[in-house]
């Protein structure tokens, strides 16, 4: 027979099993859930970064003795590369270093062009 006791103890019982479901849910949905939607917002925003801001062009002027070429490779940029991972300074530095090139001014425009814009130096050589 039943009674009031044995009832409470079912009842009990029962709400005790869908309390372990009720709180692995809510663990997914206010931890995993959302901790994996973050994962998911930050790979993809560094990859549209990686794609958005590589440098498209490179547009040289001002070089007279040195074919554009020459120029990128000794400045160590190439079309697939960061606009925003490329120092201005750095990069300056190494054209300069060339005894054809008097000063050298880079501009990063548009977000996808880099411009170098050198003054050439004519080099004088002493005869012995």
């Amino acid at each position: 027979m039943r009674t009031k006791k044995n009832i409470r103890r079912n009842l009990a019982a029962g709400n005790h099993g869908s309390g372990r479901l009720l709180s692995a849910a809510k663990y997914f949905v206010f931890a995993a859930l959302p901790a994996a939607l973050l994962a998911a917002l930050i790979f993809l925003a560094s990859h549209a970064v990686q794609t958005l801001f590589s440098i498209r062009s490179i547009v040289i002027t001002g070089n007279e003795h040195l074919t554009d070429d020459e120029l990128k490779s000794m400045a160590g940029i190439g079309t697939d590369e960061n606009l925003f991972r490329i120092s201005s300074r750095s990069t300056s530095s190494k054209l300069a270093a060339s005894p054809w090139i008097r000063s050298v001014a880079v501009r990063k425009e548009s977000l996808t062009d880099c411009w170098f814009k050198s003054v050439k130096q004519s080099l004088l050589r002493s005869s012995i």
